[in-house]
């Protein structure tokens, strides 16, 4: 990114990039064409075991039950209050097994509330993967067709909130 000659900023502890040729120009190419954005700095929160589900129902405001297998809902982590924790991705991985996204800059205090939450739930195993996932977002017009060059996976067919697993430029 230095290279590159990107403007640097402290994020959440990142050292991260904001801004390479201005905002204006790169605003315009995701716009109108396509932009890449290194999101590693979000925070991964795993939970599994048969009760992920029960966790993530105490946790989340919308209901997860209704997501299949490969389907992501957004969602909002509330206090009893009903003021904002944090707003989330939450991911269905498999049946028993839920990944939910949380913003960087709270990691720390959303990982400490989930634990404080859910702790005492039976059946429930929670990880913070935010160290070992990498996420780059593909945004714009052209999104999928220029990550079509780099993946077997017929991109044509994933919906909206839906993913599936597959390889990019060989990786998992």
């Amino acid at each position: 990114h230095r290279n590159a000659r990107a403007k640097m900023v402290d994020f959440g502890g990142w050292d991260m990039p904001v801004e390479y040729s201005g905002l204006i120009a790169e605003h315009m190419a995701v716009r109108t064409a396509v932009g890449l954005f290194d999101v590693s700095h979000m925070g991964d929160i795993q939970l599994r075991g048969p009760g992920s589900l029960a966790a993530v129902q105490e946790l989340c405001m919308n209901d997860a039950s209704k997501l299949a297998v490969g389907q992501a809902q957004y969602s909002a982590m509330l206090y009893p209050n009903g003021t904002f924790v944090d707003d989330v991705v939450v991911h269905k991985l498999s049946e028993n097994d839920y990944l939910i996204v949380i913003n960087a800059g709270t990691r720390e205090k959303d990982v400490a509330w989930v634990r404080q939450t859910i702790g005492h739930m039976p059946s429930v195993h929670m990880n913070d993967f935010s160290d070992h996932y990498t996420q780059l977002a593909i945004q714009g017009p052209r999104a999928a067709e220029t990550l079509q060059k780099l993946t077997a996976v017929d991109l044509s067919t994933i919906k909206p909130y839906w993913f599936v697993w597959g390889k990019v430029c060989g990786l998992y």
